[in-house]
């Protein structure tokens, strides 16, 4: 008849072998989790690359069409092409497509769905004289630009008064002149 082996050592071996598991279950659980997290932080530093060079390459165009523009011309006006607003253009359409590239990356983002717009904005253009006179009245908007801009740079409001009146008596001479 063949013995038993005690109650005690039963229960040790069951309880390395649980342990065992549980060891060998942590050690796989970290190691899947340190490889998503490492292709996480790989795809994000891929698409923050991506972006950067789309940035970029925007930069350069209008860098490139301001300069073309102060080399062929002194004056500014809206039929110039820094004017001319970038459209939405699908960036698939900067992609190589031709050498069927996939638009969609490994991360299961489509690159169909992103976008590249822009438009150059005369900034100066905003604050123009001619914007305080409307129809023969001061146009009341531009008025208070007028206003807190001579307020910002500490002029005396008498100076916009006299220049609002200067504008109203140039209208006025300007539209009895008329033929």
């Amino acid at each position: 008849m063949m013995q038993r082996p005690p109650l005690r050592s039963r229960g040790a071996a069951l309880l390395a072998a649980m342990l065992t598991v549980t060891l060998v279950a942590s050690f796989a659980a970290a190691a899947l989790w340190q490889q998503w997290r490492a292709v996480e932080v790989e795809t994000a530093e891929r698409t923050r690359a991506q972006a950067a060079w789309i940035l970029l390459g925007a930069l350069d165009w209008s860098r490139l069409i301001l300069r073309e523009d102060g080399r062929s011309s002194s004056a500014d006006h809206l039929a110039e092409p820094w004017s001319v607003p970038l459209q939405e253009a699908r960036l698939s359409t900067f992609l190589a497509a031709e050498r069927n590239v996939s638009q969609v990356d490994d991360g299961g983002i489509d690159a169909i769905d992103a976008f590249l717009s822009g438009q150059i904005t005369d900034m100066q253009a905003r604050l123009n004289l001619r914007n305080l006179f409307s129809d023969a009245a001061i146009a009341p908007i531009a008025l208070r630009q007028f206003t807190r801009l001579f307020e910002r740079l500490g002029l005396p409001q008498q100076e916009l008064a006299l220049l609002v009146d200067g504008l109203r008596r140039a209208h006025n001479d300007t539209g009895t002149n008329a033929p």
